[in-house]
């Protein structure tokens, strides 16, 4: 090994290390003690960029929702733009077609990194398994922020429908009012089940706001949460093989920025911002967590019992 290759291996090895001490928490960490020989690296496609791969798959994926959550007539399917806003109902959040819909779109963004197609079934299920809520949660916040959410006190899902977390339940008072045999008042539902995400949309919400994330960011913490070394049940092999998918994930998301003139400080920075994020992200998860706890335990609204395979409960 000649004296640059040596260099370029200093410096590959200590970028790793600094992306490690710059995530929160262990969500993602470069640690193994796998005693296996590391697995073959996955093959490249030639100028292949999964940031860039992403970032186009997601906004095709918002016509995409566009078209199937919109009930109009073919007009509408063809010429419809945007988010169409409207109050969400109360039992509608864990609806079954829209939970499957959702999670294929995720999917679709997934399989569109070669890295995670060649990995095997096992595996697969496994990262999916550990942050497919997490992802959807993030979006959710993510998309109320972009929609003035945060200064509406509104929490906008990807099908437009909206809590108003601002009205103490009024959207949600003539659903109260039929229920023959409520399985809780609405004072006890709000406090359990609403003002919990009102503190999240506070404090996630805000914390987006101020890293002034955009679809890019969004895109690069998909694949950071997807691609987690700490997810339970890896064996020491496909660790290995989920690392080195994430620092390729890193990697491009550097030449991603570079390709848009950005500086490499610059560049650091909203890397940086965004891996800070995290701890909010996991602050909020454990939220919503209990959230659905009191949702399954006292069988407030029926539920896709596909969430039961995702780490959630």
């Amino acid at each position: 090994m000649n004296m640059q290759e040596e260099e370029e291996d200093k410096k590959e090895k200590l970028d790793d290390i600094l992306f490690s001490a710059a995530t929160p928490g262990s969500w993602i960490s470069c640690q193994s003690t796998c005693n296996e020989p590391f697995p073959i690296a996955p093959k490249e496609i030639p100028g292949e960029n999964y940031i860039e791969i992403l970032s186009k798959l997601y906004k095709t994926s918002i016509d995409r929702r566009r078209m199937f959550y919109c009930n109009g007539g073919l007009r509408e399917m063809l010429g419809g733009t945007g988010l169409k806003m409207r109050p969400t109902r109360f039992d509608e959040r864990y609806y079954k077609e829209k939970m499957r819909f959702e999670l294929i779109i995720y999917m679709e963004m997934m399989n569109s990194m070669s890295i995670f197609k060649q990995m095997d079934l096992e595996t697969k299920e496994t990262l999916v398994k550990g942050c497919a809520v997490s992802l959807a949660m993030l979006e959710k916040y993510y998309i109320s922020v972009k929609n003035d959410g945060l200064k509406t006190q509104k929490l906008i899902a990807p099908d437009g429908s909206y809590t108003d977390l601002s009205d103490h339940g009024a959207q949600f008072e003539e659903e109260f009012q039929k229920q023959s045999e409520p399985v809780m008042d609405k004072e006890t539902c709000l406090k359990l089940l609403y003002d919990p995400l009102k503190l999240c949309l506070n404090e996630l919400g805000t914390a987006l706001e101020h890293s002034r994330m955009t679809d890019t960011e969004f895109c690069a913490l998909f694949a950071i949460l997807l691609f987690n070394t700490a997810a339970d049940n890896l064996s020491d092999a496909s660790r290995n093989a989920v690392m080195m998918a994430r620092n390729r994930v890193m990697k491009d998301w550097f030449e991603f920025y570079a390709k848009q003139g950005k500086a490499p400080e610059e560049a650091g920075l909203l890397v940086g911002n965004t891996l800070l994020l995290l701890t909010a992200v996991r602050n909020a998860m454990a939220v919503h967590r209990e959230n659905f706890h009191v949702i399954r335990v006292f069988n407030v609204m029926e539920y896709d019992k596909l969430i039961d395979d995702l780490a959630f409960t």
